[in-house]
Parts: structure tokens; C-alpha cells; sequence
């Protein structure tokens, strides 16, 4: 199939731009990991039968200027290991020690937008920085299980009613996981796999060009 010249200048354009979009769209992971604390799966550390609202503080992961981690998904454990949430999920910046009840009142971070499948969802747009630490809450009576103590350096808080304040219980965790994507910057080296993405759309580049040339060559 012959191209004709006026097609040939678009075609280098969209080349490149498939490339470099191609490129960019491989920097981000899929939802993964990001910090969770599941050491505490000892029965003599679950509270058994015992509803209480809770809060943990977590830390994420150092990373590269620019990084970020959003999609985020944020679970409790139950004594059996499976993921529990329920009513609505809190995420900010500081501490908070007042009544559950009320932990829609001062300014969060963010709140989720659901709690279904043992996870609080929050808007996709929300991001994380990388080593910081923030401060989870949840507004609604769940039984959960307690991770060891001085597990990962965090703390937790818990109330037993919805018009008491949390209470601190510092130097451990209770059982929780956080999840999203993370997002490096294009700045770092690329992975093999956008090399050779990158080298493709390079080399079709080049294709369209030589051909051009060809076109426009004197006849002998």
C-alpha cells in the first residue's frame, strides 16, 4: 500500500505520540500493596466479640521526588483474616481523639466513597505522598483483629461507643491494609519494557522518513 506525501507527516506525528503515551502509561502500576501491618493473627490478640470503632496511623513508603499513590483502598481484619469495613473510612493528616460521631465534622483529608467488600474506597483522584504519615478512622462499631505489639512503630485508638473518644494505644497496631497505585515520575530510568516500546515507535519513525526521502528523490 502506497502512502501518499500528504499523509506521511501525520503519521510520524501519530507514531510519536503513540509511543510516548504508551511510555507514560506503563510508569503507572496497577493497584498493589502499599504499607499493612497483618502480624497480629494470634488468637490471644483478637477481640473477641467486642465491637468498637478504631483508628490507625501508617506511614507510606519512601519513594522518588514526584511519586504518589492514589486509587486507594483501605481495609480492617477480622480474627479470620478476612477484610472487614463498614460505615465510612477517614483519612488526615493529625491525630483525632474526639468522638466518633463526630469525625465527619472537622476537615478530613478524605472520606471514603464506599465500604463495600471489606474495603473503604476513596475517590481515585486523592493522593498520598510518599513518607508521610496519616491517620485512618472509621465512624461504625466492627470487630477487628489486634496486631502485636510495636509491630511496625505505629499506633492505634478504639472507642467503645460511637459518643466516647478514642483512645490512644500507643506503640501498636491493629491489623490493616492499604492499597492503590503508585505513580513514578518519568523522570527515572525506564523499564526494559518501555524501551522497547519506545523502539518500535523510534523505528516506525524512521520507516516513514526513509520512505519519504524516497519519494521525493530525483528520478534517474
Amino acid at each position: 500500500m502506497t502512502i501518499h506525501g500528504r499523509f506521511r507527516r501525520p503519521l510520524t506525528a501519530v507514531l510519536v505520540a503513540s509511543g510516548l503515551a504508551v511510555a507514560a502509561s506503563a510508569t503507572m502500576a496497577s493497584a498493589t500493596v502499599i504499607v499493612q501491618d497483618l502480624s497480629g493473627n494470634d488468637v490471644s490478640q483478637v477481640f473477641a466479640n467486642t465491637q468498637n470503632h478504631w483508628g490507625e496511623s501508617f506511614t507510606t513508603p519512601t519513594a522518588p521526588a514526584g511519586t504518589t499513590y492514589d486509587h486507594l483502598t483501605f481495609s480492617l481484619y477480622d480474627a479470620n483474616n478476612n477484610p472487614v469495613a463498614a460505615g465510612s473510612g477517614y483519612i488526615r493528616s493529625s491525630p483525632y481523639a474526639k468522638e466518633p460521631d463526630q469525625l465527619a465534622a472537622p476537615p478530613a483529608l478524605a472520606v471514603s466513597t464506599s465500604s463495600s467488600g471489606g474495603a473503604w474506597t476513596f475517590d481515585p483522584n486523592f493522593k498520598l505522598a510518599p513518607g508521610t504519615t496519616y491517620y485512618f478512622y472509621e465512624d461504625a462499631p466492627i470487630d477487628i483483629v489486634r496486631g502485636g505489639d510495636k509491630s511496625s512503630g505505629q499506633t492505634y485508638w478504639q472507642s467503645s461507643a460511637h459518643d466516647l473518644n478514642f483512645l490512644l494505644a500507643k506503640g501498636m497496631d491493629i491489623n490493616y491494609s492499604l492499597s492503590g497505585q503508585i505513580n513514578s515520575p518519568l523522570s527515572g530510568a525506564p523499564e526494559p519494557a518501555i524501551w522497547l516500546l519506545l523502539t518500535a515507535s523510534i523505528g516506525g519513525v524512521g520507516a516513514a522518513l526513509r520512505s519519504r526521502r524516497r519519494a521525493k528523490a530525483p528520478a534517474a
